[in-house]
């Protein structure tokens, strides 16, 4: 699978009223997709179980693609890449698909 560059804007809220956007460059053409996984029949704690296992073989500079089917297990899985400390690399909707691209 050919990545290209991805820049992404952030923008990150401070305390009181300002806030700051920060750009994020994401080399993807630098990144190896390890694994595909379509979970979108997946549901419940399901999607995290096979994407734990899967992330813990990855190495350095690989990262595994996601396909869900709905939001919450999105959000669900969102929460569990910021807990683990893990990268959210690329996140887009395709159709009715939503696409995550995680790596370490």
């Amino acid at each position: 699978m050919k990545l290209s560059f991805l820049c992404i804007l952030l923008n990150e809220s401070l305390k009181a009223k300002s806030s700051n956007i920060i750009q994020r460059c994401v080399n993807l053409s630098s990144i190896k997709i390890y694994k595909e996984l379509d979970l979108t029949s997946s549901s419940c704690a399901g999607p995290i179980g096979e994407l734990s296992s899967v992330v813990d073989e990855l190495n350095p500079g690989e990262a595994v693609k996601v396909i869900l089917g709905d939001e919450a297990t999105v959000k669900d899985i969102k929460t569990w890449i910021s807990r683990r400390k893990l990268k959210l690399i690329q996140e887009s909707k395709e159709g009715n698909k939503f696409v995550l691209l995680v790596g370490k």
